[in-house]
């Protein structure tokens, strides 16, 4: 999984358990691969954020499902 996808997902499981330290922590390590700004704001605001990528949108809907319901659909 590229660096970047990684960390935005890692910013999402922080943001839904509300760690301020590793939020502020992964923020950084999110912008050293590439993370846009843009991204992390919505994260942040608890806003999804606009994604251009297939990939990336497949990734977070699959992060935000198993979050939200601790499970995921087959589809």
């Amino acid at each position: 999984m590229p660096g970047r996808l990684r960390q935005m997902l890692v910013l999402r499981t922080i943001k839904h358990w509300g760690a301020r330290y590793p939020w502020v922590v992964q923020v950084r390590a999110s912008l050293k691969e590439g993370l846009e700004q843009s991204i992390i704001d919505a994260l942040d605001k608890g806003q999804a954020p606009a994604l251009t990528s297939p990939q990336d949108q497949a990734a977070f809907e699959f992060c935000r499902e198993l979050l939200e319901t601790r499970q995921v659909s087959d589809a």
